[in-house]
C-alpha cells in the first residue's frame, strides 16, 4: 500500500480536509511540471491551483492502476497544454479597436439582394 492510498481513502470517505495533506505533498512536483510550460508566477500559481481543483472534481474516478503521483502529474500536463493553446488563440485574435474605424464599414452599409443566376435544367 502506498503512502496515497490512507489519505485518499479517508477523502473519498468525507475527510475533505485531509485533501491539503495531499495538496503539500505534491506541490513543488506540481509547480516544477508547470514551471516548464509558463515562468510568470501569478499564472504559475493560477495553473497549479487548476490542477489541484481538477484532480479534486475527478478524485472518484482515479483507480490507482498508476500511482496517484502519474495521474496528477498528467492532469497537470493537460492543464499546462490547454493553457498554451487558449494562449496561442489568444495571440491570433485582434481586437476591434486595433482593426481601426474602417473595420466595420461593410456593417452600415445597406446589402444589395442579388438574385442568383437560375441553374441551367433548374
Amino acid at each position: 500500500m502506498n503512502e496515497d492510498a490512507e489519505p485518499l481513502a479517508r477523502i473519498l470517505n468525507g475527510a475533505t480536509d485531509d485533501y491539503a495533506e495531499i495538496v503539500q505533498r505534491y506541490q513543488a512536483r506540481i509547480f516544477a511540471i508547470l514551471y516548464r510550460y509558463e515562468r510568470d508566477y501569478q499564472k504559475l500559481e493560477d495553473l497549479a491551483q487548476e490542477t489541484f481543483i481538477k484532480a479534486w472534481r475527478s478524485l472518484a474516478q482515479f483507480d490507482g492502476r498508476a500511482p496517484f503521483q502519474h495521474w496528477l502529474s498528467k492532469i497537470a500536463v493537460n492543464v499546462a497544454l490547454d493553457h498554451l493553446r487558449k494562449q496561442r488563440r489568444q495571440r491570433n485574435e485582434v481586437a476591434l479597436p486595433d482593426l481601426g474605424e474602417d473595420a466595420l464599414d461593410w456593417n452600415g452599409s445597406p446589402v444589395e439582394t442579388q438574385r442568383a443566376p437560375a441553374r441551367p435544367g433548374g
